[in-house]
């Protein structure tokens, strides 16, 4: 009996875990084309060999979305980004679109105009503080 109300409890947990990236996409105005619960539909004959298109999320998500803000953070704050601006324009070759322009920016998500210190105190509080003004 516990092992059964463990097994859907860590199922309710897991579906909030992934609600919250499907609202934090849509609250920043990040276009969601699929919500799905773990790994999506699985492909049961390329199971456990990674995508098998080069149009996956892997690429057309992770690229625009994760390296991308990475790239800005790094321009901002002047640390080098060679790993990541490699990534986005492989990825944009492979898949013919200008990620360094079509990403999602800082100011697409409100934290362009934060100072380091600002950054930081929002990512460890969740929360912005909007009385005091950047200093960079």
């Amino acid at each position: 009996m516990y092992i059964l109300l463990a097994i859907v409890l860590l199922g309710v947990l897991i579906t909030v875990h992934e609600f919250g990236h499907f609202a934090a996409a849509r609250l920043c105005g990040i276009p969601v084309k699929e919500y799905s619960i773990g790994f999506g539909e699985i492909n049961h004959v390329a199971w456990g060999t990674g995508p098998t298109s080069v149009k996956s999320r892997y690429l057309t998500e992770d690229i625009p979305v994760g390296c991308h803000i990475l790239h800005e953070l790094g321009q901002r704050f002047g640390v080098k980004t060679p790993v990541i601006d490699s990534m986005i324009t492989l990825a944009g070759i492979i898949l013919e679109t200008d990620y360094f322009e079509k990403g999602v920016t800082l100011k697409d998500l409100g934290i362009s105009e934060m100072s380091a210190h600002e950054l930081l105190d929002y990512v460890n509080t969740g929360r912005q503080n909007t009385s005091c003004k950047s200093s960079m």
